[in-house]
């Protein structure tokens, strides 16, 4: 009776043993670490599209059970964009977020998404696709708002910089202590095929910047566009004037505007040499004056239309021959 006492009382100790041990290897799986998961994100759609700017965003939902330590959008050309193509950095953390998209170019297709960064990766909403918008003119423009941009004195007198008190900002001023007279010449940006800016407009401001009492002559403002041995001339100034204050001058890019034939015209633009602006407005005197905004602004392109509205004008072409 003994012996039998102690074989339970050792079957009962191991029972308890082992219940122990179960316990604790229970207890223990149920306290292992949850490992975290890249963040869960939304991708807003693309609005206030323009040629060169965007705006999206996105949503962070979840962040996988560890912080968000970064988030924005990326965007690429080419589909599927990473965080290793171009990206905002908007924050971090879980919620809303807005995200502007600079630098782009005009008339090109974008993919977007959002992404969420945590300790697990990164995680991305759906794609997005857009279009930059077309211009609706081609515009080449000197605005020496940063510096002279390569123009060039010619003749008497010098070219100086000036980096504010222009229309605004910079502008390139004309000093001539010299008889004889000056002139500006326009960077290379404005030479070669400009045949894309015939039947456009040249526009520039002026204003005289010292007054020496003289009068103001008659080439004062004339503007020559030079192709090899041809070239043809325009002044937009009113003979005589003098610009207390910038005024601006615009001036037809038409043959007719310029006295030439349309031959010629043609002939010019499609490649051109050269281009001057006569900025001594007081002949033999001293005398300033600055050149602003030079531009040539191309005639309204054409907008090509998309295969979507194609198919609308083919459709209501059918149905009215079905009329």
């Amino acid at each position: 009776m003994e012996e039998s006492m102690r074989k339970l009382t050792s079957l009962f100790g191991f029972m308890i043993l082992t219940c122990a041990l179960f316990s604790s290897c229970s207890d223990n799986k149920g306290t292992e670490p949850v490992q975290p998961t890249v963040p869960t994100v939304s991708t807003i759609t693309v609005s206030a599209i323009t040629e060169t700017t965007a705006v999206c965003g996105g949503t962070v939902t979840s962040n996988g059970g560890a912080e968000v330590t970064a988030r924005g959008v990326c965007w690429s050309t080419n589909a599927t964009p990473t965080i290793g193509d171009n990206i905002t950095t908007d924050g971090s953390g879980s919620g809303n977020f807005t995200s502007y998209l600079t630098g782009l170019t005009a008339g090109t297709p974008y993919y977007v998404r959002a992404y969420a960064t945590n300790s697990a990766g990164t995680g991305y909403g759906s794609e997005q696709p857009f279009t930059t918008t077309t211009p609706s003119h081609l515009i080449l423009l000197s605005s020496f708002d940063t510096d002279y941009e390569g123009w060039m004195e010619f003749g008497e007198g010098i070219l100086i910089y000036v980096n504010s008190g222009g229309n605004p900002g910079g502008y390139i001023e004309f000093e001539d202590w010299e008889a004889g007279s000056g002139c500006f010449l326009a960077p290379d940006k404005f030479k070669g095929d400009l045949s894309a800016y015939s039947q456009g407009t040249l526009s520039f401001d002026l204003k005289n910047t010292v007054d020496n009492g003289s009068g103001v002559t008659a080439y004062y403002g004339l503007i020559r566009i030079t192709s090899g041995t041809l070239y043809a001339e325009k002044n937009a100034v009113p003979d005589g004037s003098y610009l207390t204050e910038w005024t601006t001058y615009s001036i037809p890019l038409t043959a007719d505007t310029w006295g030439v034939t349309s031959a010629q015209w043609d002939s010019i633009l499609t490649n051109v040499t050269e281009v001057l602006i006569h900025m001594d407005p007081q002949g033999y005197f001293y005398d300033r004056s600055g050149l602003d905004n030079f531009c040539l602004t191309s005639p309204a392109l054409k907008v090509q239309p998309t295969s979507n509205e194609v198919t609308q004008s083919n459709e209501s072409h059918q149905s009215d021959e079905d009329d």
